[in-house]
C-alpha cells in the first residue's frame, strides 16, 4: 500500500510525528505489508538524521531493505532516497548527491513521482547555485506534469531555487521565485509559509536598494505576527538593516537590540550563529 508519507510528518514537533510513525508502523505490521513497513522504517531513518542519531539512522536503513520486494518498486525508492537524506544530515555532502541521483533513477524506473520530486528537490539543495537552479527547474516541471495533488512541492522548490538565484547575483529572478512563492502560499491559506515567503521578497528587496518597498513589506509583517511570534527576530533583524541602510542608527540600534532579545530568548546563541551576532551587536553599538 502506497501513502503520502508527508501526512505523517509535522516537522515543528518530531515527537508528534514519530508517534505517528509508530502507529502507522503498528498498522503495517499487522497487515503483514512488508513493502510499507520498509518505507515506515525508511522514515524512522529521517527522523533520525534531524536528531542526529546517525548510527541509528543507518540501522533504520539496514532494517528497511529486508522488509523490500524484489525489483524496483516506490518502498526501494524511498529508503535510496533517506539513506541519501541521511548522508546529508551528516554533513556527507558529495555522498548525499550521488545518493539523491540514484535514488531519483529509481524512482523514475518505476513511476515514483513523489520521490522522484522530493529526489530533485535534494539534488539541487546539495548543488552548487546554478546547477542547483537548473535541478529545481526539473522539480518544478516535474511538479507541473504530475498533477494537483502533487503541487504542494511548488512552495519548497520556488524558495529554494530563489535562494540560488541569490547566490549567483541575479536578485531580479529570485525575486520572481519569492513572489510566486508568496502568491502560491495565499491560495492554500498558510500565514507562516506566506510570511516566510513576503520575508524573502523584502530581503530581495532591499538588497535591490528598494528600501520603502522592502520596510513596507517588514513592517506589515511585524505587525501581523506580533513581538512575541514565530519568526519577528528576523524581521527586526531586516529592519535594523534597512535602518542602517537609510541612515538611521538610532532605529537601527533599536531594532538590533530586539532582535538580540528575542533570538537569545529563544535559543539561538553567539556560538551557533556567531556572525549574526556579531553584526546585530555592531548595530546595537550604532548610536552610542
Amino acid at each position: 500500500m502506497i501513502i503520502n508519507l508527508r501526512d505523517l510528518w509535522d516537522f515543528a514537533d518530531l515527537e508528534a510525528t514519530e508517534a505517528h510513525l509508530r502507529a502507522t508502523l503498528a498498522v503495517a505490521e499487522t497487515r503483514g505489508d512488508n513493502p510499507l513497513i520498509a518505507a515506515l522504517l525508511s522514515q524512522f531513518a529521517r527522523l533520525d538524521g534531524l536528531r542526529g542519531h546517525f548510527d541509528a539512522g543507518q540501522q533504520h536503513i539496514a532494517q528497511s531493505r529486508a522488509y523490500l520486494p524484489t525489483g524496483p518498486s516506490w518502498e526501494g525508492a524511498c529508503v535510496l532516497l533517506e539513506e541519501a537524506r541521511l548522508d546529508y544530515a551528516r554533513g556527507c555532502i558529495s555522498q548525499a548527491g550521488q545518493g539523491f541521483e540514484t535514488a531519483l533513477r529509481a524512482a523514475e524506473d518505476c513511476g515514483a513521482v513523489d520521490v522522484a520530486i522530493d529526489a530533485l528537490h535534494m539534488c539541487a539543495i546539495v548543488s552548487a547555485p546554478q546547477e542547483a537552479i537548473v535541478w529545481s527547474e526539473r522539480a518544478e516541471q516535474k511538479v507541473l506534469e504530475s498533477g494537483a495533488e502533487m503541487r504542494e512541492w511548488l512552495g519548497p522548490i520556488l524558495n529554494n531555487r530563489g535562494w540560488a538565484h541569490v547566490d549567483v547575483g541575479d536578485l531580479a529572478q529570485a525575486l520572481r521565485c519569492f513572489e510566486r512563492d508568496v502568491a502560491l502560499r495565499e491560495e492554500t491559506g498558510s500565514s507562516e509559509t506566506r510570511q516566510i515567503a513576503e520575508w524573502n521578497s523584502a530581503h530581495v528587496l532591499r538588497l535591490m536598494g528598494r528600501l520603502d518597498d522592502a520596510t513596507a513589506i517588514q513592517l506589515r509583517l511585524a505587525g501581523e505576527i506580533g513581538n512575541n511570534g514565530k519568526g519577528i527576530g528576523y524581521v527586526f533583524e531586516e529592519l535594523a538593516e534597512i535602518a542602517t541602510a537609510t541612515g538611521n542608527d538610532s532605529q537601527a540600534a533599536t531594532y538590533a537590540r530586539d532582535a538580540l532579545a528575542i533570538y537569545r530568548r529563544t535559543g539561538m546563541s553567539e556560538d551557533s550563529e556567531p556572525q549574526r551576532f556579531q553584526r546585530l551587536e555592531s548595530l546595537a553599538r550604532c548610536n552610542a
